[in-house]
């Protein structure tokens, strides 16, 4: 689960009515997502605060028959008496405020916090791998064959995507499948690298900002860099296409597999 979705589904989590797989889902993005955790506890607040407003507010006043005889008896107000206000009808008015305190504070957190058009492309892509490993999702295709892999995703995904050549006996190609990151189809593929379970993801190269991580020069290519939550990621431009691998490996490790990807499909 992404920030976005999680604004998508807030009030319904707020008020209890998410399903259990899904509340579970939203529950861990809070715990690495400090943004959607404020979001979440402001709202928190605010409806407890409300609570407290209308608690104080006293029981309703009984309909008084004969004063209200009277008053009819008097006659009409003069214009230039006063109105004065009743304790509930103030309570109600001090209510309204906050309401809309409350509503201008969520205002203004929340295009704070939604300037960025979405997460960092680091913390998508690990997010996507913790997902996968988390939930036991299956592979599309379960193969160590290279070209099928290939072929297969290419049908799938419309991407004209290679994958690294082997490096040695330790790294071995589990299989693939296809996924979206951040709404764009992207081609997701498994590796098992002496042990240690490593992504490579292929996705178009135009809509994703690389500035938030670190730029190396390897080979004569430009590579980008990160680590977050105790993964290493990698990405580098190879034709139309951006390619990042997610690992506990080191990023040099990671930079050797990814400049593997060759130009055969480029």
């Amino acid at each position: 689960m992404i920030c976005s979705e999680v604004r998508e589904v807030l009030p319904a989590f707020l008020d209890n009515e998410l399903d259990a797989a899904l509340s579970i889902e939203l529950q861990r993005h809070l715990e690495r997502c400090p943004d959607c955790a404020r979001e979440v506890e402001i709202e928190r607040m605010i409806v407890r605060r409300l609570a407290g407003k209308l608690e104080t507010q006293g029981p309703e006043v009984p309909f008084d028959k004969p004063q209200l005889a009277r008053r009819l008896a008097r006659g009409p107000v003069p214009r230039n008496t006063k109105r004065r206000w009743s304790r509930p009808a103030l309570l109600k008015a001090a209510v309204a405020a906050v309401i809309l305190v409350g509503a201008a504070l969520w205002a203004t957190l929340n295009s704070r916090t939604s300037r960025p058009a979405s997460p960092g492309f680091s913390q998508v892509l690990v997010t996507d791998f913790e997902h996968f490993l988390h939930e036991g999702q299956a592979l599309g295709l379960s193969s160590s064959d290279r070209p099928a892999v290939m072929g297969w995703l290419r049908n799938r995904t419309g991407l004209n995507m290679s994958l690294p050549l082997a490096i040695d006996s330790k790294c071995r190609l589990l299989g693939a499948r296809k996924c979206t990151i951040e709404g764009q189809t992207a081609a997701f593929v498994m590796y098992d690298m002496d042990g240690v379970l490593t992504s490579l993801v292929a996705v178009a190269s135009g809509n994703f900002d690389l500035g938030g991580m670190s730029r190396v020069d390897r080979d004569e290519r430009i590579c980008w860099v990160d680590r977050l939550q105790g993964h290493a990621v990698v990405a580098c431009r190879r034709g139309n296409l951006l390619y990042a691998a997610v690992s506990k490996l080191n990023e040099e490790e990671l930079l050797h597999f990814i400049l593997g990807v060759t130009n055969e499909s480029h």
